[in-house]
């Protein structure tokens, strides 16, 4: 007997695995409606010529065991199986669900190593049949005994009779000329996957999926099959081959992710000001901004912004010249953005707030001369740049109002927007943006949301994130108003604003989205949640009340990737469907192969909608942007005009009806209230203070909901603490939360003050916890996940205990 699950949860979870494994899964396969546990599938799969030949009997099992492994691991989100042995000669094996194994071997299945390295581990761990337990690498217990959730069974047919005969899909799992010693009544495999693999005499593989009384689709299990029969074809070619190389994607997987990715918007070569602008022609009086520090028409708004436009051309703005925009909530953001392009320049997205060495970085970087800000934010720029300006209505209106553009030697191709986010070389990458992927992906994201003259959007979001320029762009390329709030930062003052403006659409992370009330914001029509994943604390507040938009996006690509519309309770990982582009789930060791349906892989987005790339060597290479498209895709869409591709880093699959489900990341970016935080940015920072020796991991701890907002954490390992770990299982690791008291609480501050210093305020930590032993990998590597498992455990045990020595970020 052999299987493959869970020590703690059922195997449909195990397909919907989420990163911190210990919150409920983040989506819920719909139950298949079946009599009893008798639906399976069958697949005739031929013995490759290299197997039957060169491997005895034994070793065919193993194979089999191995393509299994391997298949599985596709579609969980586990490097890391304990296998066991446990064998019942000359019978027919159902794999019970609360069987114990008195031997295990870890299995860990890295992409790099050869298929022939991987049989290797399985051979010298001297298993008759292999049983695996897939817990986050992490060997867990429930009741004392380990709990298996799926089963592989191998059986040669030794003689000729009913040598035609395929695998019932009755009680016998394999037929064999035994008889069942177990009746196997339904509740013996609730829960369970059975693969039964018959060796036939004429070296054909009659395999059988009995779904049991699983969770998981047809479809997916049949996904997971077909991958079994690519794993198994491909031990006939080379077992040289890395694990990664595998090509799982078959013919039948193809055909879908062609129905997936067949419609793609065409660029739109426009230019984004005059998109906004456009009505003026058409509705000049009608309000355009509405804000409490002053309204506009769009005919005011055009005015006011050419004025300030022709003074940028006079100060040496042209296009490729970048201008720093920094503001509070204010009208005149708006103006000032709109005045830049005009000019034909592009506006950097900076905070005024930021450190002053954050920000001497950035306008160093840039080339920046001229620094746009609100009225008291001048003064910072001290130095840093040739001409602060201060943009308010007396300084505006002071402006010679000149007729004609600005600027016509601005292009489509000509940058737009430059945002800095999170980098891992310790200083931010700075992503540019084109007027073309900006105007296509908007006017794509106008017509899915279902926005016009009517839409009363709400900007809320920083105007150092991408999401700001999406906020106030959308509703005036749409005709309709954005709707600017007071610069206080708290829940009371965003439903006042929200009420007073009467704004009809809004985007917030799902951090605000659980501390609103939606019987206080009675103008709410649609509320965008996104930037973390949706928790059902988040749905169940908001669905049936509003119109309830699952949005994801990134900066690297203008506006948003996929949205889904029709989000539900349990769904919250699902992002539905590209707007402007295709998503595509590549192998996320190798873009030129594609993963199967239902598998896990990373999201590759294809599409005009794309930035140009990253602003200098300082950002990183640019290999995330790929520079030819990948080999699949003239086989599958061979009359596709040429796209950008970015690899995004976020992990996901393909649910079978063409929506995405994100589960991930593959690196150490985080996700905390929308804000992208790169990890190694935040620990190059902390390691200047700590000797060899030390170590320090950067997390996200906590859940959104309602209970209290996630936060981030650092683990902190110091190599002479007299309490470091030495001896036992890791999972028995001890934290201890670093308070004023303690004898490190200096070192700490210091570290705190540093990022303080540095880098924005929401990467400064909010709690150190002391660590006595930092979790490896098999190559000697930080164990992040499992330190995140673990981590997670802790605080959300002790979330109440910690909260008086938690500190907490200020909202905004």
């Amino acid at each position: 007997m052999a299987s493959i699950s869970s020590t703690s949860r059922p195997f449909n979870q195990l397909l919907s695995d989420q990163p911190d494994g210990l919150t409920k899964p983040i989506v819920y396969l719909q139950l298949i409606e079946q009599p009893r546990h008798l639906l399976g599938l069958i697949k005739d799969m031929k013995v490759p010529t290299r197997i039957r030949t060169e491997h005895p009997d034994i070793q065919l099992q193993r194979l089999l065991q191995l393509a299994w492994v391997i298949a599985v691991r596709a579609f969980a989100s586990s490097s890391s199986l304990y296998v066991g042995e446990e064998y019942i000669k000359g019978r027919c094996f159902v794999g019970e669900t609360d069987r114990s194994a008195d031997h295990t071997t870890p299995i860990h299945i890295d992409t790099h190593e050869t298929v022939q390295d991987l049989f290797d581990q399985i051979i010298s761990s001297q298993l008759s049949l292999v049983k695996g337990s897939y817990a986050n690498g992490v060997h867990r217990k429930n009741g004392g005994e380990l709990a298996f959730d799926t089963t592989i069974i191998y059986q040669r047919q030794h003689s000729t009779a009913g040598s035609s005969q395929r695998p019932c899909l009755g009680r016998c799992h394999v037929c064999c000329p035994m008889p069942m010693v177990n009746t196997l009544e339904p509740e013996v495999l609730r829960g369970e996957l059975c693969l039964s693999v018959r060796h036939m005499l004429d070296d054909c593989l009659h395999a059988q999926l009995d779904l049991g009384m699983s969770k998981i689709s047809l479809p997916q299990a049949t996904s997971l099959l077909h991958s079994f029969d690519r794993v198994i074809c491909s031990f006939g070619h080379a077992f040289v081959q890395s694990v990664g190389t595998i090509d799982l994607c078959g013919s039948d997987d193809i055909e879908q992710i062609a129905n997936f990715t067949r419609d793609i918007a065409p660029s739109q070569d426009a230019l984004l000001h005059e998109l906004c602008l456009r009505h003026v022609e058409s509705t000049p009086d009608t309000l355009a901004v509405r804000s409490w520090d002053g309204n506009l028409t769009f005919r005011e708004l055009s005015d006011l912004s050419s004025r300030l436009a022709h003074w940028l051309v006079s100060q040496g703005v042209r296009p490729k010249v970048f201008v720093a925009c920094a503001f509070y909530k204010s009208t005149w953001a708006i103006v000032a953005r709109l005045a830049v392009l005009m000019a034909g320049g592009a506006y950097i997205c900076v905070d005024g707030s930021d450190p002053p060495a954050y920000l001497a970085s950035v306008l160093e970087r840039t080339q920046v001369k001229i620094v746009l800000t609100s009225t008291g934010y001048a003064t910072r720029y001290a130095g840093l740049v040739d001409v602060q300006f201060e943009v308010n209505e007396d300084t505006i209106r002071g402006l010679f109002s000149l007729t004609g553009p600005p600027c016509t030697t601005v292009t489509p191709t000509d940058a737009c927007v430059v945002l800095f986010t999170s980098g891992s070389t310790g200083k931010p990458k700075g992503i540019v943006q084109e007027h073309r992927s900006y105007t296509s992906a908007l006017t794509d994201y106008i017509r899915v949301m279902g926005m016009g003259p009517h839409s009363r959007v709400f900007q809320f979001d920083a105007y150092a994130f991408d999401i700001s320029n999406n906020d106030f762009l959308a509703p005036l390329i749409a005709g309709g108003c954005c709707c600017i709030p007071t610069p206080s930062f708290s829940i009371e003052s965003l439903i006042e604003d929200l009420n007073s403006l009467q704004a009809n659409m809004m985007f917030a992370t799902p951090s605000v989205a659980i501390e609103m009330d939606p019987d206080r914001v009675p103008t709410l029509k649609m509320i965008c949640i996104g930037g973390e994943p949706l928790s059902d604390a988040v749905l169940a507040k908001w669905l049936h009340r509003v119109k309830v938009v699952n949005q994801y996006g990134m900066g690297e690509v203008a506006s948003l990737c996929a949205h889904n519309p029709n989000i539900q309770l349990g769904q919250g990982s699902v992002v539905g469907r590209p707007a402007s582009g295709a998503i595509w789930i590549i192998n996320q060791d190798d873009p030129n192969l594609l993963m199967p349906v239902g598998a896990i892989g990373e999201l590759l987005v294809e599409g005009p909608h794309i930035s140009r790339g990253y602003l200098d060597h300082v950002s990183g290479k640019s290999e995330n942007f790929l520079l030819a498209p990948p080999i699949w895709m003239g086989r599958i869409h061979s009359n596709r005009p040429s796209h950008r591709f970015y690899r995004s880093g976020d992990l996901g699959r393909y649910n079978h009806d063409g929506t995405i489900e994100l589960i991930g990341r593959k690196d150490t970016m985080l996700k905390l209230d929308g804000a992208r935080i790169e990890a190694r940015q935040v620990e190059f920072v902390l390691r200047q203070h700590l000797s060899s020796g030390d170590a320090v991991v950067v997390d996200v701890l906590g859940a959104v909901d309602g209970t209290s907002e996630p936060i981030l954490a650092v683990y902190l390992y110091l190599a002479n603490n007299p309490m470091n770990f030495k001896i036992g299982p890791v999972e028995n690791m001890q934290f201890w939360p670093v308070m004023e008291h303690h004898a490190i609480y200096s070192l700490t501050k210091a570290m705190s003050e540093s990022v303080r210093h540095g880098l924005p305020s929401y990467y400064v930590p909010s709690l150190f916890l002391l660590i006595d032993s930092i979790p490896k990998t098999k190559s000697k590597k930080t164990d992040r996940r499992k330190l995140h498992m673990l981590g997670q455990t802790y605080y959300m045990a002790h979330r109440e205990d910690l909260r008086e020595i938690t500190v907490w970020p200020q909202w905004d």
